[in-house]
């Protein structure tokens, strides 16, 4: 019995030296296993994964799983036998690390731009990994966290108990854009080491750029069920420094853009510090599809991987019914009729030319005053590249 006791003793202590060891390598495995049933449970909603290669899927995992955590470096992504093969790698990591971050934009405790790429020489293989770097220490984001989930799903909770898909996506889109500004002051020093560019800064803080925007409404979408991703205008080269990005969004069996960003008055078609004495947003980067986004916008890279973006049914304007397709005054009364409790009205045209009729006809010979019978001061903006007229009753 004894000599039992004294084996097992020796078995157990090799058990825990063990698991000591490996502890790193056991904890690593159960967080990808955790994140990988995730994904494979709701992979719909993740777009970046599913059109990647079983070994990009894999690296995925791993990059997910190293961020969740806190590790400082990743394990070995890509082995390889020459520095230029190495090169090259880095090159397209670049693409994917960025795209992984957007596609889990839950982790805003990540720097999504700035790593290092570490390469091992080992038995005539080069091996890489990657040192990550991280906005914020472990303590602080997972304190954070809890009051970012608190937070989201508030809103989440709130958009389900809207009473159609569209006031579900238009409750999220506006509680952001409520309760969000432009951070300028980040913008213009460019000092991006800080979690105003990501979802925690757009819905905690309250401040953020146009990555914030774009991560914050990723996150909501996706826990409501929706394909979400990001959209940029340089697919290959993005940089917050001198890019921008937006989100997609899939609704039924349609693809739409929407720019929450230009929508808080950011760099618009029109003046923003002139309109925002009126109303606090337009509702015009609502649910478009690439070709208005065109107007605007410098256009999307032909080597990004998204959807066509061609739904209407869901815009703002089309669902509400303030789009007029042939401009004539009846079709101006009815949709001033449809927004009577506002003191403006917002109208959307499918061409410059009904566009250009409706500002000449209706507000530069006043034949609005044969449709409205106001006493008030009549003023109107126009954006030509986007196709919308804000005629505003001033008292």
């Amino acid at each position: 019995m004894k000599k039992f006791l004294a084996f097992l003793a020796i078995v157990l202590g090799i058990a825990l030296l063990y698991s000591w060891i490996f502890k790193d390598d056991i904890e690593a495995d159960s967080t990808e296993s955790v994140i990988l049933q995730k994904i494979e449970e709701n992979s719909s909603i993740y777009p970046v994964y599913n059109r990647l290669s079983a070994d990009e899927r894999d690296m995925y995992i791993k990059i997910c799983a190293a961020i969740s955590d806190f590790d400082s470096s990743t394990p070995i992504l890509y082995t390889c036998n020459s520095l230029s093969d190495a090169r090259d790698f880095q090159e397209k990591f670049a693409i994917l690390y960025r795209e992984i971050i957007y596609e889990q934009s839950e982790l805003f405790w990540i720097d999504p731009y700035n790593y290092d790429f570490k390469l091992i020489e080992y038995d005539e293989e080069i091996r890489v990994s990657v040192e990550l770097n991280y906005l914020l220490d472990k303590e602080t984001a997972l304190s954070q966290k809890e009051q970012f989930d608190e937070t989201v799903e508030m809103i989440v909770s709130k958009a389900q108990r809207q009473r159609s898909t569209f006031d579900e996506i238009l409750y999220v889109y506006d509680y952001i854009l409520d309760n969000c500004s432009y951070d300028y002051d980040v913008y213009e020093k460019k000092n991006y080491d800080t979690t105003a560019i990501n979802a925690y800064g757009c819905l905690v803080d309250g401040k953020t750029v146009c990555s914030g925007y774009t991560l914050a409404f990723d996150v909501i979408m996706k826990r409501l069920g929706y394909e979400c991703g990001a959209e940029f205008n340089s697919y290959s080269t993005f940089s917050l420094f001198e890019g921008h990005v937006w989100n997609y969004c899939k609704i039924e069996d349609e693809y739409y853009y929407f720019d929450l960003t230009w929508d808080d008055g950011f760099d618009t078609g029109i003046n923003a510090s002139y309109y925002e004495k009126y109303f606090d947003y337009t509702h015009m980067y609502f649910g478009i599809t690439k070709e208005e986004l065109e107007r605007s916008h410098l256009l999307v890279s032909d080597d990004a991987p998204t959807p066509l973006c061609n739904g209407t049914k869901y815009n703002y304007f089309v669902y509400k019914g303030y789009n007029i397709p042939e401009y004539s005054l009846d079709a101006v009364k009815e949709v001033i009729n449809k927004q009577s409790h506002h003191n403006y009205v917002a109208l959307r045209f499918d061409s410059y030319g009904e566009l250009y009729d409706a500002e000449q006809e209706l507000l530069k010979e006043g034949k609005i005053y044969d449709i409205v019978l106001t006493d008030s001061d009549i003023k109107w903006i126009v954006s030509n590249s986007d196709l919308h007229l804000y005629i505003i009753f001033e008292k």
